[in-house]
């Protein structure tokens, strides 16, 4: 494309019991692709691009040790996904974003997960339970 520059963005790539997802570190809140789900959907499009089941965005949270997002492989934003809930914190385990048991929070529901070896294991509070919906 002619005129158009392209910028590097660093990713993992981490696989949760047959689920293979892309993992970026956006805490500094430095991605800036324009239309997000059109970015997932050519990331994780396979044989042309990385490929992947989908996308998991880490960002800063106030109210835990981080907040992630999930993207299906479509560009569709996904409620939740327990394989990808111990990628997240793996992930967050293995590059020092957080200790060995770590406070998550996605779609204002908090999580709590701990990392240990050989696994991870992932707990995740009901979005329906009082309580823990953040306003």
């Amino acid at each position: 494309m002619a005129g158009k520059k392209s910028k590097m963005i660093e990713f993992y790539k981490m696989s949760g019991s047959g689920n293979d997802f892309i993992i970026i570190d956006n805490r500094d809140l430095s991605l800036n692709v324009g239309d997000l789900p059109s970015f997932v959907r050519k990331v994780c499009e396979r044989k042309v691009s990385v490929g992947a089941d989908g996308l998991l965005l880490i960002e800063p949270s106030k109210s835990a040790d981080f907040k992630w997002r999930f993207f299906n492989s479509d560009g569709s934003i996904a409620e939740m996904c327990g394989n990808a809930a111990r990628c997240v914190a793996r992930f967050s385990c293995l590059k020092g974003i957080a200790g060995k048991i770590l406070g998550t929070n996605r779609s204002g529901t908090e999580g709590k997960s701990e990392a240990k070896s050989p696994g991870v294991n992932s707990e995740n509070t009901s979005p329906a339970s009082p309580g823990n919906r953040k306003k």
